[in-house]
């Protein structure tokens, strides 16, 4: 007879609801998630503040029913400011990574070949390690890419290449939150995945397999939770994210 763990299959239930939501519907979910971020942690730290570091501050004693005044003004405070702030920085933070990404990409097209070359013909595999590291960093340095001119051309480029990266990052922000959501919501359900067969299978130790993941299960889960928002949200051309204008877009 098929035994559940109650705990187990509690826990699988709601991972997988979570990983389904994120899968499948993350373009919609981001703008209402980051709100709620935005009021959570705003309205934490601002509680936070008024509890703890406005009484500290006053350098006096204060009561406990003005601290608690002091803890509900700065919560409300905090959690409007979270509200307003934490989409900003977000996409402050998506295009960063958008102009990190492209111009790293763009060296290593641009120099990876030689940098690769250079590691594997220089590196003395019997040395110590500081010899081998030295001799790395000797051969890198005698590169021609390294030569002030050429060094300035190849920084030059790919700064440009990485502030095209970032405009595109944070014009195209709300998509890209969807697939991160996507892709988290896949990852979780390449773990729940395995984990339902060996829980339905009857496996005592499924609770302990919890860090164990299936690739397949990752990459058919994100490609058709790709293809089906993308399905939904083909005809929307206004610049939203879960049926919101962007107040940054067109």
């Amino acid at each position: 007879m098929l035994q559940i763990e109650p705990t187990v299959t509690g826990a699988l239930a709601l991972v997988t609801a979570i990983g389904c939501a994120f899968a499948y519907f993350g373009y919609d979910l981001a703008a209402p998630l980051l709100k709620w971020i935005g009021w959570i942690a705003g309205a934490v730290l601002g509680g936070t503040i008024g509890w703890v570091v406005v009484p500290q501050a006053a350098n006096a004693a204060v009561q406990s029913e003005q601290r608690l005044l002091y803890a509900v003004v700065f919560l409300f405070l905090g959690a409007l400011l979270g509200r307003a702030l934490i989409p900003l920085v977000s996409r402050f933070v998506a295009g960063i990574a958008g102009f990190a990404a492209t111009s790293v990409a763009t060296i290593v097209t641009m120099s990876g070949e030689q940098i690769l070359n250079a590691v594997a013909t220089a590196r003395p595999t019997a040395a110590p390690l500081p010899e081998q590291i030295a001799a790395v960093l000797n051969a890198l340095a005698s590169l021609p890419m390294f030569e002030q001119q050429a060094f300035q051309r190849l920084l030059l480029i790919a700064g440009v290449v990485g502030l095209i990266g970032a405009l595109l990052a944070w014009r195209y922000y709300e998509p890209l939150v969807g697939v991160t959501m996507t892709v988290l919501g896949a990852g979780l359900l390449s773990v729940a995945i395995p984990l339902w067969r060996r829980t339905l299978a009857g496996d005592p130790a499924v609770a302990e397999e919890f860090s164990r993941s299936s690739p397949l299960a990752f990459g058919a889960v994100l490609l058709t939770g790709l293809a089906f928002q993308f399905v939904r949200h083909s005809d929307r051309d206004d610049g939203s994210i879960g049926g919101e204008k962007d107040p940054f877009g067109k």
